[in-house]
């Protein structure tokens, strides 16, 4: 599986990184099977699986699920969650919430859309050693 080490040395050389949303566990199988690099479990599922307009109906509830669907059928792929609309504007306590359920879900790392008000959350984060998508500057 590839690593945030493996993808901070692509960078630094210059090598393109390849991710895929991935949503279900039946297009995970298919993807584990290919060389790209990472897939995003992206909240862009609550408009693409559940059919809402829009994908702040994500919820924390939804990107577990389909996380964990992804990880079990991609244990080659380095899995990157996305932390659904708000979850970081709810506090430390309700945003770690949410990551645990993330990372224990199989999420390698996570991404959090806008850093401006969340940057103490994302602070927070990086120390306790989940790696965030923003902050590797993938």
């Amino acid at each position: 599986m590839n690593t945030v080490k493996l993808f901070s040395l692509r960078k630094r050389e210059r090598t393109p990184i390849s991710m895929v949303t991935c949503y279900d566990a039946w297009s995970a199988k298919i993807l584990n099977k290919t060389n790209v690099d990472c897939l995003l479990v992206g909240d862009s599922l609550a408009s693409v699986i559940h059919g809402f307009d829009s994908t702040i109906h994500a919820t924390i509830e939804m990107m577990t699920l389909h996380t964990a669907a992804v990880a079990r059928s991609a244990k080659k792929k380095f899995i990157i969650s996305d932390m659904p609309f708000l979850t970081c504007s709810r506090g430390i306590e309700y945003a770690m919430e949410a990551l645990e359920s993330l990372v224990k879900a199989g999420a390698n790392a996570i991404k959090i859309e806008g850093a401006g008000d969340k940057l103490e959350i994302i602070e927070h984060i990086v120390k306790s050693g989940i790696p965030v998508m923003g902050h590797l500057g993938l």
